[in-house]
């Protein structure tokens, strides 16, 4: 049987490499009009200078916590959390080699939808560590799996605790994410994952195998690792309740925690959808929404520019120094036996 191997993205032919760089270039391209289209449509209801001046009225010393705030958890813990998973189904790798991988390939991440341009990451991981890709891969998205359901524990908590009811698009997101969270569950069943393996290999040899090693974390992990990985995921969504506390208190908004711990989820979920650069735009248009009621429109989009630079964009500018070291250096290592 042939191993999958990254070694065939690494040597494609310039030709396929040139169609790759075009279609990253229009996806890029397509992205960037979204974004800004979204945040045009924002700026039709809110003055965009006055935002503007909201937003400068951020005290450094607040920017300064929240940006520490990111960095820790959005580089560092979330490097950890990683490493854990992927320790617990037989791949190990050094903490600051994860960190490396996640900070360098951050920027190359803005090219592809969120969520989606964590494969390039995981992709990069596994050759560096001379691991199979797809396990990686399915790790990757257990976690992330794993992430969607404490937002929707959290959103739960604060609803549960005093936070209004949400409005009609905050209910559509979050039955959105329900009903993925039911599919994914449906793979902790070794039954369902049995069927699945074996149409992928009737399909094909190798994508039967490649299934197996992407459905490898719902297998390996053992139940006590998977109530970790998951207590890991609370405390890294929680920490941007925390740093979005400090945002909305230094722009004279007042919110309950209740409130404030659902609507960053429900940020959260807006953030990954699809549909533009790092979640910029539906945020703010999200932010705008849902603070309709507890602050004025300039304050609201402030916030949520605000947010957006410190948790999203901001881990993808850590990681500027690291890219092109990180990319050559990855390209030159060969697939060992």
């Amino acid at each position: 049987m042939v191993e999958p191997d990254l070694g065939d993205f690494a040597v494609s032919r310039p030709a396929d490499a040139e169609g790759e760089r075009a279609r990253g270039t229009a996806r890029f391209a397509f992205l960037t009009l979204v974004t800004l289209g979204l945040l045009a449509v924002v700026f039709t209801f809110v003055p965009f200078d006055e935002t503007v001046e909201a937003a400068r009225r951020l005290p450094r010393g607040a920017i300064a916590v929240v940006l520490a705030i990111s960095t820790f958890f959005n580089v560092f813990f979330y490097a950890h959390r990683w490493r854990v998973g992927l320790a617990y189904v037989g791949i190990r790798v050094s903490f600051w080699e994860v960190v490396r991988v996640h900070l360098g390939t951050g920027p190359l991440r803005l090219v592809l939808p969120m969520q989606t341009g964590e494969i390039l990451t995981s992709a990069a991981l596994a050759r560096r560590a001379n691991q199979p890709a797809e396990k990686v891969v399915g790790t990757m998205a257990y976690n992330k799996y794993l992430t969607l359901m404490a937002t929707l524990a959290l959103l739960g908590v604060g609803v549960a605790a005093g936070a209004d009811s949400p409005v009609r698009p905050a209910r559509a997101l979050g039955g959105l994410g329900l009903a993925v969270v039911a599919a994914l569950v449906t793979l902790e069943s070794r039954a369902v994952r049995t069927v699945l393996m074996r149409v992928a290999e009737k399909l094909h040899l190798r994508l039967g195998r490649g299934v197996t090693l992407l459905l490898a974390a719902f297998e390996e992990i053992p139940r006590r690792g998977k109530l970790r990985l998951f207590c890991y995921s609370a405390l890294f969504q929680f920490s941007e309740v925390i740093a979005c506390w400090f945002l909305t208190r230094a722009l004279g908004i007042e919110l309950s925690f209740a409130a404030l711990t659902a609507m960053v989820q429900l940020l959260i979920l807006g953030s990954m959808l699809p549909i533009s650069l790092a979640g910029v735009g539906p945020r703010e248009g999200l932010a705008l929404i849902l603070l309709a009621r507890s602050a004025r429109p300039q304050d609201a989009v402030a916030f949520g520019l605000a947010y957006s630079m410190a948790e999203y964009l901001w881990p993808l500018v850590v990681g500027l120094p690291l890219t092109a070291s990180l990319g050559l250096d990855t390209l030159r290592r060969e697939k060992r036996p």
